[in-house]
């Protein structure tokens, strides 16, 4: 079974690329909607299916869906928001951060997908004691088992003045955009 080509109702392309647009409305899943409040749905984003068999937004005449998509058949994939929490050194001191690379590997029980460069491959300023989410794409390798997560720190002109930094991590969170499940 494919998957079927779904978009995220998200307010920006930047907002998307984030991942957090990509838990849908609760009365999609009738099961959620008996044990969540009002309040909570509301908060809760639409998702529709896109292609061929497009469900049509109600009520509005423009909103914005985003997705990605695959190169090649299938052309639907799945959608993970990546949720890092970091951890501070020292609770009394306020650490300003420094910047690196981030990569995950997501391991599911049907195959593991490449190294995935977060951030779009880009630097990134890891700031402790902040949470950092990042949109992660894949062809369908099940559910995840595991993740392998690696960072590069930026190179210094000079080893005197290149500081050592550590990553110290609180948890890393998947949230699997398909399933709408952590």
């Amino acid at each position: 079974t494919t998957n079927p080509l779904m978009g995220y109702r998200c307010p920006s392309y930047e907002h998307f690329k984030r991942g957090i647009c990509l838990r849908c409305n609760a009365r999609d899943k009738p099961e959620e909607q008996k044990r969540s409040s009002r309040r909570k749905t509301e908060r809760l984003n639409h998702c529709k299916t896109m292609g061929y068999w497009a469900d049509k937004p109600r009520g509005r005449k423009h909103v914005d869906y985003y997705m990605q998509t695959s190169g090649e058949e299938p052309f639907a994939i799945n959608h993970y928001q990546v949720q890092i929490s970091w951890r501070k050194k020292n609770k009394d001191r306020d650490e300003s951060g420094f910047n690196a690379k981030l990569f995950i590997t997501l391991h599911g029980e049907m195959g593991d997908t490449e190294e995935i460069a977060l951030n779009e491959g880009f630097t990134y300023h890891i700031v402790p004691g902040n949470t950092s989410r990042f949109l992660v794409t894949s062809k369908d390798i099940g559910d995840i088992v595991r993740i392998s997560f690696k960072w590069e720190e930026s190179t210094c002109w000079s080893y005197y003045f290149c500081p050592q930094n550590q990553v110290l991590l609180n948890r890393i969170r998947i949230f699997d955009a398909q399933d709408q499940l952590k």
